[in-house]
């Protein structure tokens, strides 16, 4: 998710090389919560969200802590699933958030990781360490 649109262009495209993932793009924080929330109601999930701190109408930490508040109320509802049959949202376990940012101040990291963020990536962003990041996160048990 990002405001800049050759970024998210640059972002998608390099993305759409990994042919088994989905990708979702959103042009501000407000489009982010929507997608995660319409995904999440359909039955999907995002493993892995590379998020812009600084987006108009909704910043990234905004959008990742509603993020993060979607996840905790829908996991409190799938243990405690309702006895009248009715369906019950699921996600089962948390996205890796990434900030993508130009800002790089202590203050940011420390926000970002209130916020509910996973790791920090500074501007410009290397394809290269997307990819390996990605890599890793696949490789590891409980993750993307």
């Amino acid at each position: 998710m990002d405001d800049n649109t050759l970024n998210v262009q640059l972002i998608h495209r390099y993305l759409l090389k990994r042919k088994e993932d989905t990708i979702i793009t959103a042009n501000n924080g407000l489009e982010a919560v929507a997608a995660f929330r319409q995904a999440v109601e359909s039955g999907r999930r995002f493993d892995v969200i590379f998020m812009d701190i600084s987006m108009p109408q909704m910043d990234g930490f905004e959008a990742t802590r509603q993020i993060r508040e979607l996840e905790n109320l829908w996991t409190s509802q799938e243990k405690s699933a309702p006895s009248d049959g009715s369906v019950t949202v699921k996600c089962k376990r948390a996205a890796y958030v990434i900030a993508l940012t130009g800002l790089a101040s202590q203050r940011d990291r420390n926000e970002a990781r209130k916020s509910g963020f996973d790791d920090f990536l500074t501007k410009p962003i290397y394809f290269a360490k997307i990819g390996t990041l990605l890599e890793k996160l696949t490789q590891e048990p409980g993750t993307a």
